[in-house]
């Protein structure tokens, strides 16, 4: 999975189906998720929500808030005709 390989020739090296190399994959990917989704992936309870938005606002004085993203580009094509309204200054270009 970690490869970065086709599966063209994953499937060529092992000498079985690009099928089965998909089914492979796949089935990996789930009992991967299955076992770790409920130590790293738990969904948080009422207290822990409410002690997250808590530490938003003492630490940011942004209340009702319960995350945030940063660090990720998110290519969105501007509006047409809104010139430099809507230029991206965390890459330097115009979108």
């Amino acid at each position: 999975m970690a490869s970065g390989d086709q599966q063209r020739s994953i499937a060529k090296n092992y000498r079985v189906g690009r099928s089965t190399i998909c089914n492979i994959i796949h089935e990996t990917a789930e009992l991967i998720y299955l076992a770790l989704q409920p130590k790293y992936l738990a969904f948080p309870t009422k207290a822990e929500w409410r002690q997250i938005a808590e530490d938003f606002e003492e630490l940011w004085q942004f209340p009702h808030c319960l995350g945030a993203l940063d660090g990720k580009h998110f290519c969105i094509p501007a509006p047409p005709n809104s010139g430099t309204t809507y230029y991206n200054y965390k890459v330097n270009v115009i979108l």
